[in-house]
């Protein structure tokens, strides 16, 4: 469901609606016959992944419930290329019936870019929205 380009590998983040959890997997580009991805790790995040994002040693994740509580989760680099051996700060961004299906992430030294998708809901319709959160305001 997302992707990051890390160290020369890419890195797969999983959207598991059963488990509420990501697989993460790489794969070497620089390989261009079929090639199994090699998992690498697996956290329960209690939401589905929609996108990631990799900035200053931190692997950003957003995503969503079937409840449409949209949360994003910052993960720390423990050793290169691993995140999931620590507790991640998680933040509850809102409800996708005020934000939107949220579904992309980018992280830079201002802050963070989330966007979200138009959202239909027999409660009403969300246009699709970008967001920015600038750096200083996270805790």
């Amino acid at each position: 469901e997302a992707m990051i380009f890390l160290n020369g590998k890419i890195h797969l983040f999983t959207k598991e609606w059963i488990s509420k959890s990501v697989t993460h997997y790489t794969v070497n580009p620089n390989v261009f016959v079929q090639q199994p991805a090699e998992k690498i790790e697996s956290f329960k995040t209690d939401f589905v992944v929609t996108d990631a994002s990799y900035f200053d040693k931190k692997l950003y994740l957003v995503g969503y419930t079937k409840n449409t509580e949209v949360f994003l989760s910052i993960f720390g680099e423990t050793e290169p290329g691993i995140f999931f051996n620590q507790k991640p700060v998680k933040y509850y961004i809102g409800s996708s019936l005020s934000v939107g299906q949220i579904e992309g992430i980018s992280v830079n030294e201002d802050g963070i870019y989330i966007s979200g998708e138009e959202f239909k809901s027999p409660l009403g319709k969300v246009k699709q929205s970008l967001y920015f959160i600038p750096r200083e305001k996270l805790r």
